[in-house]
Formats: C-alpha cells, structure tokens, sequence
C-alpha cells in the first residue's frame, strides 16, 4: 500500500522497478529487519558484492563491507532489543550439530542466513510478478476481468507461472535406478526437469503460447 499511495499523483511509473522490484525487497528485509531505503541499499549492495555481479573487484569489495556492516550493527541492536525479525530469532536459536555441544549461532552464521534469505527469495518474486504485470496489461480483456473480481487474481498469477516461469529448468539428483518413458536413468543421475517446456506441451494445454487467465484447471 505505501508503494502504491507513492504513485497515486502521478501519470506514468516504472511499473517493474517501483513496484514488482519493492516489494519482495520490502517483504524479505523487513523479515530480516530492515527497513525503507536501508531495505534497497542492502539488497543492492548484496547483489553487487558476488564474484559474478559484473563489477569491478574494488566495487564489490565495498559493497560487500557496506553489506557486512549494515548485517553486525543489525545483529548488535537485536543483541540488546530483540523483535520479533529473523535476526532476534537467530539470535535465540539454538545449533545443535551432530557430536557437538548444542550452541548459539555465531554472528558470521547469522550474516550467512540473512544474504542467502535476502537473495533466494527476491529475485524470483520480482521477475514473475513482472511477467503477471506484463501479461495483463498486454490482455486488457483478462487485466479488467481480474479488477471487475480480484479473487481471479490467484488464476493470473498461475497462469503466469505456466506461461513463463522465472526458473523454466530445475535439476534433480535421481535417488534410484528408474526408467522414464523408454530412457534408463541411474541412480546419481542428473536430471534435468523442463518445467518450461512440459507447460507449452500442446498435448496437455490447448493453444499454449497464449497467457489465458480462465483456462480449465488441473483435475
């Protein structure tokens, strides 16, 4: 709501980066306990501290101490106010590994978590409701169907999955020696699913390349 209160008086807006961007970033770092611009400045900077971010060494070197700073003074005022974020409760966890005494987290463990909740779960957010937005506004018959009756919302973001998902392949380790339509695949075989291509299969979906909010569901 506060993004959208933000864009009210205005007559155009970058629709991915002020809306489809913010909100995944907003949502994970308030979880961890971040907050407005501090939120953005994080996630930037996270983003731009890895070895394949495309800048130079002394940049992600920066970005990366801005990152771990930003991370220990967050951890240091939870140390003394804890809330009810992902830093408070990590701080009160407890690690128990096997053939070691039960522990506190460490800071550094700490930091580790939060990076990898930051990345894990904003990228992928941001892009499908990218692609939902896309979808709609490029079939205005389907966008006024969804604000004539929102509950048809949760059909267009399906829908969008199916017509072009943000991670169309996933790989996964076969655990047994099996046999899929007439292909022998070994145990410690990699496989690699298609999620993309089984959801344009045009045995399975009638004209598939089309983005189509009212088609038939699973039975």
């Amino acid at each position: 709501e506060r993004l959208v209160d933000r864009l009210k008086t205005r007559d155009r807006a970058d629709l991915n980066m002020e809306i489809c961007a913010r909100i995944p970033v907003y949502t994970i770092t308030t979880a961890i306990g971040l907050e407005g611009d501090d939120a953005l400045r994080f996630r930037h900077a996270h983003v731009n501290s890895v070895e394949n971010a495309g800048v130079p060494p002394e940049e992600r070197y920066r970005n990366f101490l801005l990152v771990e700073n930003i991370l220990q003074g967050l951890i240091d005022e939870r140390r003394t106010r804890p809330t009810s974020d992902l830093v408070s409760s990590l701080l009160d966890a407890t690690v128990r590994l096997p053939g070691e005494e039960p522990r506190p987290m460490t800071d550094r463990e700490i930091m580790y978590m939060a990076k990898i909740v930051m990345i894990a779960g904003g990228g992928t957010s941001w892009r499908q409701m990218g692609i939902t937005l896309l979808a709609l506004l490029s079939n205005p018959d389907q966008l006024a169907q969804v604000k004539a009756d929102p509950s048809l919302l949760d059909d267009a973001v399906d829908e969008s999955l199916r017509w072009n998902p943000t991670a169309p392949f996933f790989y996964r380790n076969a655990t047994c020696d099996t046999e899929l339509y007439g292909h022998k695949i070994a145990k410690g075989d990699i496989v690699e699913v298609g999620i993309g291509p089984a959801n344009r299969d045009p045995s399975r979906w009638d004209n598939p390349d089309a983005f189509d909010i009212n088609r038939p569901k699973l039975s």
